[in-house]
């Protein structure tokens, strides 16, 4: 239900940024190190978007992105999660933005005991990126993302591939 919820908001934005910024989609994807109550691990983000510069300078960025994550922890065990978040930003140089993440973020987790027992976590992330151009359609990024849900953060580093 609620991933559900998560798609037809992220769907909405999508559109509307589309139309209001003539945005350029993209897709990506980061490896990371995270902690999750207190626990280490590593987490994969698949992610896509839109997301443009705009004003007179085009100095102001605006993107609106939608992430899946997987991450294991060695005693915790494996977590998934989804969210949604919007992206300001400011182009440093032509090719190099610093941006701002906020949005809402999920955790689905199970841990194996005698009895297996399933946790839903709802609630905000926001994090801090940077993102350069290192082609023409490929730039790298690199970020940290606190989120509520897992009640702990994440750096990233990733990929991404914006369609022209």
């Amino acid at each position: 239900m609620i991933f559900k919820k998560i798609l037809l908001t992220g769907s909405i934005l999508a559109l509307s940024s589309t139309v209001a910024f003539a945005a350029t989609p993209y897709v990506g994807g980061s490896l990371g190190y995270s902690g999750f109550k207190h626990q280490s691990g590593e987490i994969v983000n698949l992610f896509g978007g839109y997301g443009d510069t705009f004003s007179q300078s085009q100095m102001i960025y605006l993107g609106g992105e939608l992430g899946l994550n997987v991450a294991h922890y060695k005693t915790y065990g494996t977590t998934y999660g989804a969210g949604l978040s919007l992206l300001p930003g400011i182009m440093l140089a032509k090719n190099t933005m610093i941006y701002g993440r906020v949005g809402l973020d999920t955790l689905y987790a199970s841990r194996q005991t005698h009895k297996n027992h399933y946790t839903y976590i709802f609630g905000p992330q926001y994090g801090l990126g940077v993102q350069t151009k290192v082609s023409d359609n490929w730039d790298v990024r690199g970020e940290y993302v606190y989120s509520n849900a897992r009640q702990d953060g994440s750096y990233n580093l990733g990929l991404v591939y914006k369609f022209s």
